[in-house]
């Protein structure tokens, strides 16, 4: 039977290519969070998330929470 192993959470800062304007203000680059999950037969799998309190109503701390 199939079950997770482990599950990994990293703090993935991504410089963009160019400054992205709101009306929040100015972004110069993305605090995103990748999440891996291994499974008991090797399968290795991979996910993102791009918290932006402003934005999505996500915050780094809560997709850290959720991801642990």
């Amino acid at each position: 039977m199939l079950s997770i192993t482990s599950i990994k959470v990293y703090k993935s800062p991504i410089a963009l290519k160019e400054p992205f304007k709101i009306s929040l203000g100015i972004l110069t680059h993305a605090e995103n969070v990748i999440v891996q999950i291994n499974t008991s037969n090797g399968i290795t799998g991979f996910g993102e998330c791009s918290p932006f309190m402003a934005i999505n109503g996500e915050s780094m701390e809560t997709c850290f929470v959720v991801g642990r």
